[in-house]
């Protein structure tokens, strides 16, 4: 969701009136930092998940 208002706030100029949520360049960063940040723990965390055996690796085999 972060990222996706990160492309709107940078589809969007300010100025302009389609910026019916008041956007600017701090949001625009921090949209960004938000959206990969939650990418990257979620990756993560899985992972760790993965190594201690707590989530089961996808079953690949086709039935």
């Amino acid at each position: 969701m972060y990222l996706l208002l990160w492309i709107v706030g940078l589809a969007i100029p300010q100025s302009s009136p389609g910026n019916f949520l008041p956007f600017n360049v701090a949001d625009n960063w921090l949209h960004l930092g938000l959206g990969v940040g939650m990418m990257a723990l979620g990756v993560f965390t899985t992972a760790l998940e993965r190594k201690a055996g707590d989530y089961p690796e996808p079953d690949l085999q086709h039935q």
